[in-house]
């Protein structure tokens, strides 16, 4: 997904397309197309029905972590801020997945500005659900619930922390 949407966004001259995206993106699922092995894998079911039915998936037990394989994207163009969420929409409609990709969007701007992680995460304070994210690094990870599914990336986040620091 990422793959396509820097596609669709070198297509369009840096602007988001939605239409495009989506397009890009059932291309990727019908045709295999953006893979590294010609074959799609570990898609989730919202994001499955979202691209499927034309409708982004809202409800609270439809939180997923689609969207946010589309968004390193943004961090690589330097796209970042609000106006990101629309993406997230095309399968993720809900507040919390949008939000979700507007922060990682934001802390990868920052990795890419290079910045460390470790000085990073303290800054990140937020409401909740997103009030765990400045002390990831001190969670036990078997305690994050797989109904928070929008933690996947950070909890891949903080298992690169706990290698780079020889954990």
């Amino acid at each position: 997904m990422t793959l396509a949407t820097l596609k669709s966004l070198k297509e369009n001259n840096g602007k988001i397309n939605i239409d495009d995206i989506r397009k890009r993106f059932l291309f990727w699922l019908r045709e295999n197309a953006f893979t590294a092995n010609g074959e799609v894998f570990d898609i989730g079911h919202a994001t499955y029905e979202a691209l499927t039915s034309g409708k982004p998936c809202v409800g609270a037990f439809q939180i997923g972590n689609g969207p946010l394989c589309a968004y390193p994207a943004f961090g690589l163009c330097g796209m970042y801020g609000g106006r990101n969420r629309i993406v997230s929409a095309i399968t993720h409609g809900h507040w919390i997945s949008e939000e979700a990709c507007v922060i990682y969007v934001h802390v990868a701007k920052r990795l890419l500005a290079g910045e460390n992680i470790l000085d990073i995460l303290p800054t990140l304070q937020y409401d909740k659900p997103f009030d765990r994210l400045h002390r990831i690094h001190q969670l036990d990870i078997s305690k994050i619930k797989a109904s928070d599914m929008w933690w996947t990336p950070w909890k891949l986040l903080y298992g690169a922390i706990s290698h780079l620091r020889g954990e």
